[in-house]
Protein backbone atom coordinates (compact mmCIF):
# COMPACT_ATOMS: atom_id res chain seq x y z
CA UNK A 1 0.00 0.00 0.00
CA UNK A 2 1.28 3.52 -0.82
CA UNK A 3 1.38 5.90 1.69
CA UNK A 4 0.75 9.72 0.78
CA UNK A 5 2.40 12.25 2.87
CA UNK A 6 0.58 15.76 3.20
CA UNK A 7 2.74 18.86 3.90
CA UNK A 8 0.88 21.11 6.02
CA UNK A 9 2.27 24.67 6.07
CA UNK A 10 1.16 26.47 9.08
CA UNK A 11 -0.66 29.85 7.86
CA UNK A 12 0.14 33.05 9.85
CA UNK A 13 -2.38 34.32 12.43
CA UNK A 14 -4.20 37.98 12.23
CA UNK A 15 -6.57 39.28 14.35
CA UNK A 16 -8.15 42.78 14.50
CA UNK A 17 -8.65 43.86 18.30
CA UNK A 18 -11.64 45.69 19.67
CA UNK A 19 -10.05 48.60 19.90
CA UNK A 20 -9.46 48.88 16.24
CA UNK A 21 -6.03 47.81 16.42
CA UNK A 22 -4.65 44.66 14.72
CA UNK A 23 -1.63 41.93 15.99
CA UNK A 24 -0.13 38.89 13.85
CA UNK A 25 1.78 36.00 15.26
CA UNK A 26 2.98 32.67 13.14
CA UNK A 27 5.18 32.48 10.24
CA UNK A 28 7.11 35.67 9.27
CA UNK A 29 9.11 34.69 6.84
CA UNK A 30 8.18 37.60 4.63
CA UNK A 31 7.32 40.38 7.39
CA UNK A 32 3.80 39.75 6.90
CA UNK A 33 3.26 39.58 10.99
CA UNK A 34 5.13 42.88 11.05
CA UNK A 35 1.68 45.07 11.04
CA UNK A 36 2.27 48.87 10.43
CA UNK A 37 1.89 51.72 12.69
CA UNK A 38 -1.37 53.69 12.02
CA UNK A 39 -1.08 57.42 11.65
CA UNK A 40 -3.44 58.72 14.53
CA UNK A 41 -6.99 58.71 13.87
CA UNK A 42 -7.81 55.80 11.16
CA UNK A 43 -8.22 52.38 12.87
CA UNK A 44 -8.17 48.99 11.22
CA UNK A 45 -11.71 47.92 9.67
CA UNK A 46 -10.98 44.78 8.05
CA UNK A 47 -7.67 41.91 7.74
CA UNK A 48 -7.30 39.75 5.51
CA UNK A 49 -4.39 37.43 5.50
CA UNK A 50 -2.78 35.20 2.70
CA UNK A 51 0.31 33.00 2.63
CA UNK A 52 2.96 35.00 2.73
CA UNK A 53 1.02 38.66 2.51
CA UNK A 54 -1.38 40.68 4.31
CA UNK A 55 -4.02 43.07 3.19
CA UNK A 56 -6.02 45.70 5.59
CA UNK A 57 -8.61 47.69 5.21
CA UNK A 58 -8.51 51.13 7.45
CA UNK A 59 -11.14 52.90 9.14
CA UNK A 60 -10.55 55.92 6.41
CA UNK A 61 -11.17 53.69 2.92
CA UNK A 62 -7.26 53.26 2.59
CA UNK A 63 -5.99 49.84 2.44
CA UNK A 64 -2.30 48.79 3.00
CA UNK A 65 -0.55 45.64 2.42
CA UNK A 66 2.85 44.24 3.16
CA UNK A 67 4.45 41.58 3.32
CA UNK A 68 5.91 39.35 0.45
CA UNK A 69 5.39 41.57 -2.88
CA UNK A 70 7.71 39.43 -5.56
CA UNK A 71 4.01 39.72 -7.66
CA UNK A 72 3.07 43.25 -6.97
CA UNK A 73 0.98 42.00 -4.46
CA UNK A 74 1.25 44.72 -1.62
CA UNK A 75 1.75 47.22 -4.77
CA UNK A 76 -2.46 48.58 -3.84
CA UNK A 77 -3.72 50.68 -6.42
CA UNK A 78 -5.26 54.03 -6.41
CA UNK A 79 -8.88 53.51 -6.23
CA UNK A 80 -10.62 55.95 -9.09
CA UNK A 81 -12.31 59.39 -8.36
CA UNK A 82 -14.72 59.88 -5.63
CA UNK A 83 -14.82 56.27 -4.79
CA UNK A 84 -13.42 54.13 -1.55
CA UNK A 85 -12.07 51.15 -0.87
CA UNK A 86 -15.00 48.91 0.71
CA UNK A 87 -13.94 45.43 1.37
CA UNK A 88 -10.25 43.69 0.80
CA UNK A 89 -9.11 40.18 -0.16
CA UNK A 90 -5.50 38.15 -0.08
CA UNK A 91 -4.84 35.09 -1.73
CA UNK A 92 -5.11 33.93 -5.31
CA UNK A 93 -7.90 30.90 -4.28
CA UNK A 94 -9.19 33.04 -2.15
CA UNK A 95 -12.98 33.10 -3.83
CA UNK A 96 -15.22 33.53 -1.05
CA UNK A 97 -13.72 37.07 -0.27
CA UNK A 98 -13.70 37.54 -3.57
CA UNK A 99 -17.19 37.23 -3.51
CA UNK A 100 -18.02 39.21 -0.57
CA UNK A 101 -15.85 42.08 -1.82
CA UNK A 102 -18.02 42.18 -4.73
CA UNK A 103 -21.33 42.08 -2.36
CA UNK A 104 -20.02 44.76 -0.14
CA UNK A 105 -19.08 46.81 -3.36
CA UNK A 106 -23.28 46.63 -4.60
CA UNK A 107 -24.65 47.30 -1.29
CA UNK A 108 -22.28 50.71 -0.53
CA UNK A 109 -23.20 51.36 -4.25
CA UNK A 110 -26.99 51.21 -3.30
CA UNK A 111 -26.36 53.42 0.11
CA UNK A 112 -24.99 55.87 -2.45
CA UNK A 113 -27.80 55.84 -4.99
CA UNK A 114 -30.21 56.13 -2.05
CA UNK A 115 -28.67 59.06 -0.02
CA UNK A 116 -28.09 61.03 -3.56
CA UNK A 117 -31.56 60.39 -4.24
CA UNK A 118 -33.50 60.78 -0.65
CA UNK A 119 -30.60 62.69 1.47
CA UNK A 120 -29.27 61.21 4.22
CA UNK A 121 -31.86 61.34 6.93
CA UNK A 122 -32.41 57.97 7.43
CA UNK A 123 -35.43 58.59 8.96
CA UNK A 124 -36.85 60.55 6.02
CA UNK A 125 -35.68 58.16 3.30
CA UNK A 126 -37.07 54.76 3.54
CA UNK A 127 -35.14 53.48 0.68
CA UNK A 128 -31.48 54.52 2.47
CA UNK A 129 -32.86 52.63 5.35
CA UNK A 130 -33.72 49.57 3.56
CA UNK A 131 -29.85 49.77 1.67
CA UNK A 132 -28.77 50.25 5.12
CA UNK A 133 -30.43 47.25 7.00
CA UNK A 134 -29.47 44.55 3.98
CA UNK A 135 -25.72 46.27 4.30
CA UNK A 136 -25.70 45.25 7.74
CA UNK A 137 -27.34 41.86 7.85
CA UNK A 138 -24.44 41.42 5.16
CA UNK A 139 -21.98 42.46 7.98
CA UNK A 140 -20.63 45.75 6.42
CA UNK A 141 -18.75 47.15 8.39
CA UNK A 142 -20.68 50.72 10.01
CA UNK A 143 -17.57 52.76 9.09
CA UNK A 144 -18.02 51.79 5.22
CA UNK A 145 -21.82 52.42 5.40
CA UNK A 146 -21.48 55.65 6.96
CA UNK A 147 -19.05 56.92 4.50
CA UNK A 148 -21.42 55.78 2.32
CA UNK A 149 -24.07 57.86 3.44
CA UNK A 150 -22.11 60.99 3.81
CA UNK A 151 -20.46 60.57 0.09
CA UNK A 152 -24.04 60.01 -1.43
CA UNK A 153 -25.34 63.11 0.48
CA UNK A 154 -22.60 65.29 -0.67
CA UNK A 155 -21.09 65.57 3.04
CA UNK A 156 -17.46 64.47 1.30
CA UNK A 157 -17.48 66.57 -1.89
CA UNK A 158 -18.77 65.49 -5.16
CA UNK A 159 -19.26 61.72 -5.59
CA UNK A 160 -19.26 59.04 -8.61
CA UNK A 161 -22.55 59.79 -9.98
CA UNK A 162 -24.17 56.59 -11.10
CA UNK A 163 -26.73 55.89 -14.15
CA UNK A 164 -29.46 53.34 -13.47
CA UNK A 165 -30.03 51.01 -16.16
CA UNK A 166 -32.02 48.19 -17.87
CA UNK A 167 -31.36 45.95 -19.93
CA UNK A 168 -33.13 43.16 -21.59
CA UNK A 169 -32.61 39.54 -23.25
CA UNK A 170 -33.58 35.99 -23.34
CA UNK A 171 -31.62 32.47 -22.34
CA UNK A 172 -31.57 29.06 -22.89
CA UNK A 173 -35.29 27.79 -23.05
CA UNK A 174 -36.59 30.96 -24.02
CA UNK A 175 -35.96 32.33 -20.74
CA UNK A 176 -37.04 36.06 -20.67
CA UNK A 177 -34.42 38.22 -18.49
CA UNK A 178 -33.68 41.79 -17.09
CA UNK A 179 -30.54 43.15 -15.94
CA UNK A 180 -30.42 45.98 -13.54
CA UNK A 181 -27.28 48.13 -13.59
CA UNK A 182 -25.72 51.13 -12.08
CA UNK A 183 -22.75 52.38 -13.34
CA UNK A 184 -20.75 55.25 -13.66
CA UNK A 185 -19.94 54.22 -17.39
CA UNK A 186 -22.83 52.99 -19.74
CA UNK A 187 -20.63 51.70 -22.43
CA UNK A 188 -18.36 49.78 -20.07
CA UNK A 189 -21.53 47.69 -18.44
CA UNK A 190 -23.00 47.72 -22.11
CA UNK A 191 -19.72 45.82 -23.58
CA UNK A 192 -19.83 43.81 -20.21
CA UNK A 193 -23.24 42.91 -20.27
CA UNK A 194 -23.87 41.79 -24.16
CA UNK A 195 -20.48 39.59 -23.91
CA UNK A 196 -22.12 37.77 -20.58
CA UNK A 197 -25.19 37.20 -22.14
CA UNK A 198 -23.68 35.67 -25.84
CA UNK A 199 -21.08 33.87 -23.74
CA UNK A 200 -23.70 32.15 -21.78
CA UNK A 201 -26.18 30.57 -24.74
CA UNK A 202 -28.39 33.96 -24.49
CA UNK A 203 -29.58 36.88 -26.76
CA UNK A 204 -29.69 40.68 -25.92
CA UNK A 205 -33.17 42.03 -26.78
CA UNK A 206 -34.89 45.65 -28.01
CA UNK A 207 -35.99 47.70 -24.84
CA UNK A 208 -39.86 46.20 -24.05
CA UNK A 209 -39.93 43.00 -25.88
CA UNK A 210 -38.98 41.64 -22.38
CA UNK A 211 -39.97 43.92 -19.71
CA UNK A 212 -43.93 43.60 -20.56
CA UNK A 213 -43.54 40.45 -18.74
CA UNK A 214 -42.55 42.09 -15.66
CA UNK A 215 -44.07 44.39 -12.89
CA UNK A 216 -42.32 46.20 -9.89
CA UNK A 217 -43.56 44.36 -6.41
CA UNK A 218 -42.45 44.93 -3.31
CA UNK A 219 -40.61 41.85 -1.95
CA UNK A 220 -40.19 41.04 1.57
CA UNK A 221 -38.07 38.04 2.81
CA UNK A 222 -38.56 36.46 6.54
CA UNK A 223 -36.54 34.09 7.32
CA UNK A 224 -36.64 30.71 10.03
CA UNK A 225 -39.81 29.35 11.35
CA UNK A 226 -42.35 32.00 10.98
CA UNK A 227 -46.30 31.60 10.50
CA UNK A 228 -48.10 32.08 7.82
CA UNK A 229 -51.32 33.53 9.65
CA UNK A 230 -48.83 35.52 11.96
CA UNK A 231 -47.28 37.74 8.76
CA UNK A 232 -51.14 38.20 7.54
CA UNK A 233 -52.74 39.23 10.75
CA UNK A 234 -49.30 42.01 10.69
CA UNK A 235 -49.85 42.97 7.18
CA UNK A 236 -53.46 42.77 6.40
CA UNK A 237 -54.33 46.09 6.04
CA UNK A 238 -51.05 47.08 3.88
CA UNK A 239 -51.47 45.88 0.19
CA UNK A 240 -50.07 42.07 0.65
CA UNK A 241 -50.82 40.20 -2.68
CA UNK A 242 -49.61 36.95 -1.93
CA UNK A 243 -47.54 35.04 0.80
CA UNK A 244 -45.06 32.31 -0.27
CA UNK A 245 -43.35 29.59 1.34
CA UNK A 246 -39.53 29.57 0.44
CA UNK A 247 -36.69 27.39 1.46
CA UNK A 248 -35.91 28.94 4.33
CA UNK A 249 -38.98 31.15 4.96
CA UNK A 250 -41.83 33.35 3.90
CA UNK A 251 -41.66 35.65 0.88
CA UNK A 252 -44.26 38.39 1.34
CA UNK A 253 -45.25 40.52 -2.26
CA UNK A 254 -46.75 43.60 -1.87
CA UNK A 255 -47.53 46.69 -3.77
CA UNK A 256 -44.09 48.84 -4.12
CA UNK A 257 -46.17 51.68 -2.33
CA UNK A 258 -47.29 49.86 0.34
CA UNK A 259 -43.89 48.12 1.12
CA UNK A 260 -42.53 50.21 3.77
CA UNK A 261 -45.70 49.93 5.41
CA UNK A 262 -45.98 46.69 5.43
CA UNK A 263 -42.23 45.57 6.81
CA UNK A 264 -42.69 48.31 9.35
CA UNK A 265 -45.76 47.00 10.60
CA UNK A 266 -43.56 43.28 10.53
CA UNK A 267 -41.11 44.62 12.63
CA UNK A 268 -43.91 46.29 15.03
CA UNK A 269 -45.52 42.56 15.28
CA UNK A 270 -41.62 41.34 16.45
CA UNK A 271 -41.34 39.43 12.71
CA UNK A 272 -37.77 40.01 11.52
CA UNK A 273 -37.23 40.15 7.99
CA UNK A 274 -34.30 39.52 6.40
CA UNK A 275 -34.28 41.86 3.16
CA UNK A 276 -37.38 44.42 1.93
CA UNK A 277 -36.76 45.50 -1.34
CA UNK A 278 -38.61 46.21 -4.73
CA UNK A 279 -37.87 43.39 -7.38
CA UNK A 280 -39.05 43.06 -10.92
CA UNK A 281 -41.59 39.76 -10.94
CA UNK A 282 -43.12 38.01 -14.28
CA UNK A 283 -46.10 37.51 -14.76
CA UNK A 284 -45.29 34.59 -17.56
CA UNK A 285 -43.38 31.65 -15.86
CA UNK A 286 -41.28 29.12 -17.66
CA UNK A 287 -40.63 26.03 -16.97
CA UNK A 288 -37.11 24.35 -17.73
CA UNK A 289 -35.62 21.00 -17.75
CA UNK A 290 -32.83 19.82 -15.35
CA UNK A 291 -30.22 21.20 -18.61
CA UNK A 292 -31.34 24.73 -19.19
CA UNK A 293 -32.07 25.02 -15.69
CA UNK A 294 -27.98 24.45 -15.18
CA UNK A 295 -27.51 27.01 -18.19
CA UNK A 296 -29.83 29.41 -16.76
CA UNK A 297 -28.30 29.67 -13.68
CA UNK A 298 -24.47 30.00 -14.88
CA UNK A 299 -25.81 33.04 -17.27
CA UNK A 300 -27.38 34.61 -13.78
CA UNK A 301 -24.55 33.99 -12.09
CA UNK A 302 -22.16 35.28 -15.04
CA UNK A 303 -24.09 38.51 -15.17
CA UNK A 304 -23.97 39.22 -11.07
CA UNK A 305 -20.46 38.32 -11.22
CA UNK A 306 -19.89 42.07 -13.50
CA UNK A 307 -19.45 44.93 -11.32
CA UNK A 308 -21.96 47.10 -12.55
CA UNK A 309 -25.25 44.47 -12.51
CA UNK A 310 -26.73 45.06 -9.06
CA UNK A 311 -29.91 42.46 -9.97
CA UNK A 312 -31.09 39.97 -12.77
CA UNK A 313 -34.68 39.16 -12.76
CA UNK A 314 -36.03 35.73 -14.68
CA UNK A 315 -38.93 34.01 -15.57
CA UNK A 316 -37.48 30.71 -15.05
CA UNK A 317 -39.69 28.43 -12.57
CA UNK A 318 -37.99 25.24 -11.56
CA UNK A 319 -39.64 22.33 -10.31
CA UNK A 320 -38.73 20.39 -7.16
CA UNK A 321 -38.51 17.55 -9.34
CA UNK A 322 -36.07 19.30 -11.45
CA UNK A 323 -34.49 20.82 -8.44
CA UNK A 324 -33.72 17.63 -6.75
CA UNK A 325 -32.00 16.34 -10.41
CA UNK A 326 -29.71 18.84 -10.06
CA UNK A 327 -29.10 18.81 -6.87
CA UNK A 328 -28.29 14.93 -7.11
CA UNK A 329 -25.90 15.95 -10.24
CA UNK A 330 -23.89 17.79 -7.81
Amino acid sequence: MELVRARITALPRRSRRSDGSALAWGNNAFGQCNVPALPPGPTFAEIRAGSYHTVALRSDGSVIAWGRNDKGQCNVPAPPAGSQYVAVAAGGNNQIDAKRGKLFAKLIKNIEVAARTGGGDVDGNPTLYDAIQKAKKSSVPNDNIDRAVKRGAGELGDGVEYHNIMYEGYGPAGVAVMIECLTDNRNRAAAEVRLAVTKNHGNMADPGSVSYQFARKGIIHLAGDVQEDQVLEATIEHGVEDIAPVHDGLLVTCDPSTMVAARTALAEAGLDYESADVEFVSSLKVDVDAENAKKVIALVEALEDLDDVQEVYTNMQISDEVMAEIEAQD
